[in-house]
């Protein structure tokens, strides 16, 4: 008996320190203070704005990792996942967090996406993930009532998740703020921040884009710390390869500028040393300010 009510006891303290609502996001048509939080608003009216504080459960640290620093963050309208993106998180006191604030349909001048260059944003069709996107979907919805959906996972894993309703006879508002909301994040776009300095690898990234098609190459960051090591198979199997990734920052044809972010990898070789520096991933481009490739 004496058991039986410790063990009680024990499951009641775990409730406690873990709420059942821990994980679910807080939707607002105002900007959230994390800090004082709002009731979620479970509906909106189109072209009514829309705010979001993901939350878990532990710091996005504890959840994701020592080896990842991003979110892998999923968006669905009406039950159909249309994007999915990272959502990569580059300073310490971020990753410490256990809440993230994603705008949805900000207000332009109250939006908080895009500002910090130390949050990295995936990219669709040329639309970064968050409000870019999330409009130009909510602009092509149907007279009616839509439910909107995002999740933080991994692996099957629902780190945060919430769902919202938008009903409206005309979505044509969220077009505009579509285009409002881009012309105000492109003119504040950045290189993303440095990682690291060296300028020797760096200069090895330039040639063997060059010699694999890029011209007009103008800058390349290095945005990671230090190199990623790539297991067999996960756990403590062998290393087989290493990755590093860096922002590369070039001109058009036209003359305008963009960046990609881009993956470059090394195999391991069997004398434990590393193979030649190869590109293993190439990111979709971001339109880049000429006057911000150097900042």
């Amino acid at each position: 008996m004496l058991r039986t009510v410790v063990a009680v006891l024990a499951f009641l303290g775990l409730l406690l320190a873990h709420p059942a609502q821990a994980e679910e996001a807080i939707f607002s048509n105002r900007p959230i203070d994390p800090k004082n939080p709002p009731a979620s608003m479970s509906a909106f009216k189109a072209p009514e704005p829309i705010y979001c504080l993901l939350r878990a459960d532990k710091p996005w640290k504890q959840l994701l990792g020592p080896h990842t620093d991003y979110l892998i963050t999923y968006f669905y309208l009406d039950g159909e996942e249309k994007a999915s993106r990272t959502i990569a998180l580059k300073r310490r006191e971020l990753l410490e967090r256990s809440d993230f604030l994603l705008d949805i349909a900000p207000e332009p001048s109250r939006m908080t996406a895009y500002s910090d260059r130390d949050i990295v944003y995936g990219t669709k069709d040329g639309l970064r993930f968050g409000p870019e996107l999330f409009t130009k979907y909510l602009g092509e919805l149907s007279p009616g009532s839509h439910t909107v959906r995002v999740e933080v996972k991994a692996y099957g894993d629902v780190y945060a998740h919430g769902e919202f309703t938008v009903e409206g006879a005309d979505f044509s508002g969220y077009r505009t703020l579509h285009g409002k909301i881009r012309g105000a994040a492109a003119g504040a776009q950045t290189m993303p921040r440095a990682g690291l300095s060296n300028p020797t690898l760096e200069g090895q990234m330039k040639d063997l884009l060059t010699r694999a098609g890029w011209s007009r190459i103008m800058r390349v960051v290095i945005v990671d710390k230090d190199w990623w090591m790539n297991r067999a198979s996960g756990g403590n199997s062998p290393f087989v390869s290493r990755h590093i990734s860096a922002a590369v920052a070039a001109r058009k044809g036209d003359g305008s500028c963009y960046y990609k972010t881009v993956t470059f990898e090394q195999p391991r070789l069997i004398t434990g040393g590393w193979g030649p520096l190869r590109i293993a991933r190439t990111g979709e481009p971001t339109a880049l300010p000429e006057a911000n490739v150097w900042k």
